[in-house]
């Protein structure tokens, strides 16, 4: 039998979003790591606290106008679903649009956003505008957000909330004091922890440890990863790509988390797994190590063959991978293998459930647009809208769209007058019947 089919493919599994790296597998990820540039300052490769900059304003970096223009239409679509019976999809589809802000370096825009949102992704938000503030030294907006993050993960302890989600909160909000250097206001968050979110202690350390502390994080981690749950191995392989990130100059360390990875990965399902592999694909590229990024693409081919795979998420996979490929120097290979994922969509997409089908032609554009074919990208995203609105109902509609324009934003592919025409005017058409 093919595996459950996964909710969504991310954009990219590594940096500046760490959360994204699993969260179309099995599980929602819980930390931020945004450690990306920006036009203000980045935290510190040590691991020690970023330089105050608490005398300087946090500003949103400069994009381009049509940028804003479909964050913000991405933003409104999501805020338009009422909130009973959809407060669920309403904010998940908000805190896209969140994310989509913050990795972008619109900080500001972010947190505007995330003050709307309805439920406990709202503190979710707050504490990923800290994080975004305190690896950057923007100690007093860290503080103030900080704030908000903690008194909405109080006020959930009266609801009927499940406590991962109050948890998730906590663990963001541990790890901004970490990097703010404030141990001693991390300790309490991280304490009592739902299992589901304890790992997160352990990859905030991996983003602040030291060369002298690198041996020990790694006991901790395979320690971690001896207990075999699906919640500790999440964390363990995000603490593994920042690790062989920042590590990645030092061949030896740099193996020691990719060989931590195949060490406990054991059962963990092949998506998780493809997915931590695109992560060191993308860091290996980043760093200009093609050969290597090239023998991990071969070894996530090799996972993907193993597997019996449900059509939608085949295409989308061997999509990602033909990008990754291309990134990693064997382009001609990559080019015939994202054609054939292409050609995989369209004669099977009459099996494809149809709110599904948007959201496995978003990859497939994305790979596109990551080999330079920005003219048959287009023409995918335009499909793509052609798809999220055959569905009636208008919940389904709003989450392929407002995934369509974040990608498109995370992109920087201008749409086309035809296809921004389209986006606005199925904008302008959601409504009854939800």
């Amino acid at each position: 039998m093919p595996p459950s089919r996964v909710s969504h493919v991310p954009r990219r599994p590594s940096r500046p979003l760490a959360s994204l790296a699993l969260a179309g597998a099995l599980v929602l990820l819980p930390s931020l790591s945004l450690t990306g540039c920006s036009d203000s300052a980045s935290a510190d490769d040590g691991g020690s606290a970023a330089a105050d900059r608490s005398g300087a304003a946090v500003v949103d970096a400069t994009v381009a106008p049509w940028q804003h223009e479909l964050l913000d239409a991405a933003f409104d679509m999501a805020s338009a679903m009422p909130d009973y019976p959809h407060i669920k999809n309403k904010a998940r589809a908000q805190e896209e649009v969140v994310l989509a802000c913050y990795e972008l370096d619109l900080p500001r825009k972010g947190v505007a956003f995330a003050e709307q949102i309805p439920n406990w992704r709202r503190g979710v938000g707050y504490a990923d505008f800290a994080n975004w503030c305190a690896e950057r030294g923007f100690a007093a907006e860290a503080a103030e957000a900080l704030a908000v993050a903690e008194q909405v993960a109080e006020d959930m302890l009266g609801q009927n909330e499940q406590a991962w989600r109050r948890d998730r909160i906590r663990t963001k909000v541990a790890a901004a004091y970490l990097h703010l250097g404030r141990p001693e206001d991390a300790a309490p968050m991280q304490a009592g922890l739902a299992a589901s979110e304890a790992g997160a202690t352990e990859q905030t350390r991996s983003q602040l440890v030291d060369e002298a502390n690198f041996d020990d994080q790694i006991a901790s981690l395979e320690a971690l990863g001896a207990t075999g749950s699906l919640d500790s191995l999440k964390f363990v392989f995000l603490s593994a790509i920042t690790l062989h990130e920042r590590f990645y100059d030092d061949p030896v360390r740099r193996e020691r988390a990719v060989q931590l990875v195949r060490d406990v990965w054991g059962e963990a399902p092949a998506q998780i797994r493809l997915e931590t592999l695109w992560a060191f694909i993308e860091t290996a590229c980043d760093h200009g190590d093609l050969a290597d990024g090239l023998a991990l693409v071969e070894e996530a081919q090799a996972i993907m063959a193993e597997v019996s795979w449900h059509p939608e998420d085949h295409a989308a996979f061997i999509a990602r991978l033909a990008g990754l490929r291309f990134r990693a120097g064997d382009e001609e290979q990559a080019r015939t293998d994202l054609d054939g994922a292409w050609a995989l969509y369209e004669r099977s997409e009459d099996k494809i459930i149809d709110m599904f089908r948007a959201e496995t032609l978003v990859p497939i554009a994305e790979a596109f647009v990551a080999q330079g074919r920005r003219d048959e990208a287009q023409e995918v995203y335009l499909r793509a809208v052609d798809e999220a609105v055959v569905n009636p109902n208008s919940r389904p509609r709003v989450a392929n769209l407002t995934s369509i324009c974040c990608s498109l934003v995370l992109e920087d592919l201008e749409p086309t007058p035809a296809l921004r025409t389209r986006l606005l005017e199925e904008q302008a058409a959601l409504g009854a019947p939800w």
